[in-house]
């Protein structure tokens, strides 16, 4: 399943796409970025590549640019929302792909997924010290509910009027 966006693809990784992420053996019509796969994506990409049940919809989705289908990136669940109607995702770009924009286009894509597939509120956190991200949450309609001394953890709550912004 692909998302597409103004500028952006979002492509559901299948599991076998999610290993040759982590051994970086593209195909020869992948184009990745030369600093993709991100280090902290190694992790839930191991998750998916040895998943035989991994959900269609609440997966890793490989941010593209729709131009040239090039990944710059990564953007996912953990998991299915849970009873409560809650669902946690993450984010990342490659470095020289940020501060244009395109995580919050990709994060306000990813709330428009869950939203559509029955979630009703979307967990996520990032580090204290980072202030983009922190911003891309801001702009994509985070309230901030906790933080550590390390993290600080956020919530959207899913309405209609989430989806028409």
């Amino acid at each position: 399943m692909d998302v597409i966006t103004e500028r952006l693809v979002l492509h559901a990784l299948s599991s076998s796409e999610a290993e040759r992420i982590i051994n970086r053996s593209p195909n020869e019509d992948d184009l990745w970025h030369e600093d993709y796969p991100l280090e902290d994506e190694l992790d839930p990409l191991r998750s998916l590549a040895y998943s035989v049940d991994a959900h269609p919809v609440f997966t890793l989705y490989m941010i593209q640019v729709a131009e040239d289908r090039r990944a710059i990136g990564g953007i996912g669940f953990f998991g299915a929302p849970g009873a409560d109607g809650v669902v946690e995702l993450g984010y990342g770009l490659v470095e020289p792909m940020r501060g244009r924009g395109l995580a919050t286009e990709a994060l306000l894509a990813a709330i428009t997924i869950a939203a559509t597939h029955g979630a009703l509120r979307v967990k996520a956190d990032t580090a204290v010290d980072n202030i983009a991200s922190q911003r891309v949450l801001a702009k994509a309609g985070f309230l901030e509910t906790c933080r550590s001394s390390q993290d600080i953890y956020y919530a959207l709550e899913l309405h209609l009027a989430t989806l028409l912004n």
